[in-house]
């Protein structure tokens, strides 16, 4: 076996006791390979090339190479030297299959799926675990099968695609809560989470995120909270500052030996910036000069961007307006030259309010041009790769049809030629049927050139879109992007907004949900339910968007340029002037008097 061979150069003196058997040198040398794998990669590996030296000497069987091939793949992974890492790896799942070993072969697909997803390979991804479900689905392997179920749906998660991720993993959890695997299955409730969290449904995001703590609380580790935790302390950053505190708090002292150094540094960045909010600045400044001290050593470039910009932040507060500029700057510059354009585009918008502040609004304007160029180039990036992704693939099945086609037509000649004497009339049919068979193999193909070319037109057409004004919402829209609902509450929410769109009943600040539900002719109850599952799950979130939006109609109207911002706030709807800015800043994320001077110099 010439691939024993390769991978088997071991020049190690002393690492083999000869004494011992093979079986359990090999064993050993595994075990001290796996021990050391995340400690000391170097030596893991060279522990994995002694056990297949092991291996490669013919008297232990052929599947003992694997187990070696794993650790050292596993190894040169620690030791970022991913490329030869998945190398190593694709060698060893054509050796699995090469000796039809398919349980093997199903472990090697699935860690090669999830490596490509670390590499945000998603397609090769995809297409690794779904190799692997099939296999474990055949072999009826419940607990692996559900680990690529779960695998699967973290890679569509992060496609965007997030019904399909949505069922994978909750397919997995019914397998998961049969056989009371509570770490993985709390893993699995933190990915529900996730899911719900990314469509901007922050309660079902909480309640899976509970789910998760209680099933790892069952393992009686408590490291093992961690993730959900930090993930808690996530969501409750903005509306429950001091409950994030003490969640990243817990997760810190839960986690004191930082087994997980990044998300360990995430909750102190995102502890940093509750005290930045709340203008508690010696305490952020104390975290923050932790977070980039930990970047700096581990050469996390983005990390450090990230921190500079708070920095920037900070002196503005203190009123340092020279150094403020000059961090912002040297924020920009540095996510700029890892390549990390997206994240330099973030960082200018701080840039922009800083100039804003100091009425230096040309700078801002100049800078949010820029800014927006930037964006747009990604999107425009992004694009072409999908294109390029898109066409070679179709260039690939296209192909492939061409040779079947060819494949077929040269079929049909052979049995022509070789019956022509004696099976005339089964001749004939043979090639009606092959004709046919080329026929819709042409259509099919043809199908295939129109489907590609109406991918073409939906991004040129999605593009277009994007380029145009970002800042326009459209009520309806942000009203009914839902998530399962029934069709009478599809019914009555309608006639909800209608009623909203067309009446105004929200221009009275004293409006409650009896009164809408006396105008419709229902009950509380079930205008409650209609709005369950929006992003205006409540009420008065509902009432608020519809309020917001026509104190924004006032502001943009120049007829109401010399009234206050109080007066508008009134003639929206608002009962305080306090509701109203908190209100306004919470749905657009601006303040009123900012979102103004915007639009005035807009215009």
């Amino acid at each position: 076996m010439a691939i024993i061979t390769l991978f088997s150069g071991c020049d190690d003196p002393g690492m083999v006791d000869t004494r011992k058997s093979d079986g359990k040198a090999w064993t050993e040398l595994l075990d001290s390979a796996a021990w050391r794998i995340s400690s000391d990669p170097a030596a893991a590996t060279r522990f994995a090339d002694a056990a297949l030296k092991i291996a490669a000497s013919g008297r232990l069987p052929d599947t003992a190479i694997f187990r070696p091939l794993e650790l050292k793949a596993e190894a040169m992974w620690n030791m970022r030297k991913k490329d030869s890492a998945l190398h190593l790896l694709d060698s060893a799942r054509t050796l699995a299959n090469d000796l039809d070993e398919s349980a093997l072969l199903a472990r090697l697909m699935l860690k090669t799926g999830k490596w490509r997803h670390d590499l945000s390979d998603l397609s090769l991804a995809e297409k690794h675990v779904g190799d692997a479900i099939r296999l474990y689905k055949k072999f009826k392997r419940d607990k692996e099968y559900a680990s690529s179920l779960q695998e699967l749906g973290e890679i569509c998660r992060h496609k965007g695609d997030f019904i399909r991720s949505q069922k994978s993993i909750l397919e997995s959890i019914g397998i998961l809560e049969k056989y009371k695997d509570y770490k993985q299955l709390g893993n699995a409730y933190l990915d529900v989470g996730n899911i719900f969290k990314d469509i901007g449904n922050a309660k079902d995001a909480n309640t899976y995120y509970r789910k998760g703590l209680d099933a790892l609380g069952k393992l009686g580790d408590s490291s093992q909270l961690v993730p959900a935790l930090r993930l808690l302390g996530l969501m409750k950053r903005k509306i429950e500052p001091d409950s994030a505190i003490y969640y990243y708090s817990i997760a810190n002292r839960f986690d004191p030996d930082k087994k997980n150094p990044a998300s360990y540094i995430m909750g102190l960045y995102n502890t940093a910036n509750i005290y930045l909010d709340r203008n508690e600045f010696d305490k952020a400044r104390s975290l923050f000069d932790s977070v980039y001290a930990f970047c700096k050593k581990e050469n996390m470039y983005g990390g450090m961007a990230r921190v500079l910009n708070a920095y920037g932040i900070l002196a503005m507060a203190n009123g340092d307006d020279v150094l403020a500029e000059k961090t912002f700057t040297k924020a920009i510059e540095l996510a700029d030259s890892i390549g990390e354009k997206d994240l330099a585009a973030l960082l200018m918008q701080s840039k922009v309010e800083f100039y804003e502040s100091k009425g230096r609004l040309a700078s801002a304007l100049a800078l949010e041009r820029v800014s927006r160029k930037l964006r747009d180039s990604l999107v425009s990036a992004e694009g072409k790769l999908e294109i390029l992704r898109m066409e070679k693939e179709f260039q690939s099945e296209k192909k492939e049809m061409d040779n079947a086609g060819l494949r077929m037509e040269n079929a049909r000649l052979i049995a022509y030629g070789r019956l022509r004497s004696t099976l005339v009339w089964l001749s004939i049919m043979v090639s009606i049927v092959m004709s046919l068979l080329l026929y819709y193999t042409r259509r099919l193909q043809k199908e295939k050139s129109l489907a590609y070319e109406a991918l073409m037109q939906r991004y040129q057409n999605e593009r277009d879109f994007r380029q145009s004004d970002a800042e326009a919402s459209k009520t309806t829209e942000i009203i009914q992007k839902r998530y399962f609902i029934k069709r009478d509450e599809q019914e009555l929410l309608n006639a909800l907004l209608d009623l909203f769109e067309q009446k105004k009943p929200y221009l009275d600040s004293q409006l409650k949900i009896s009164d809408v539900a006396e105008i419709l002719n229902t009950t509380t109850r079930n205008v409650t339910n209609a709005l369950k599952g929006y992003k205006a799950s409540k009420f008065s979130e509902f009432v608020n968007i519809f309020r917001v939006d026509e104190a924004k109609r006032l502001m943009e109207n120049p007829q109401y340029a010399n009234m206050t911002i109080e007066a508008i706030a009134r003639d929206a709807g608002f009962g305080t002037k306090q509701s109203f800015y908190n209100t306004f800043e919470t749905i657009t994320g601006v303040k009123p008097s900012h979102y103004r001077t915007h639009i005035l110099i807009t215009v």
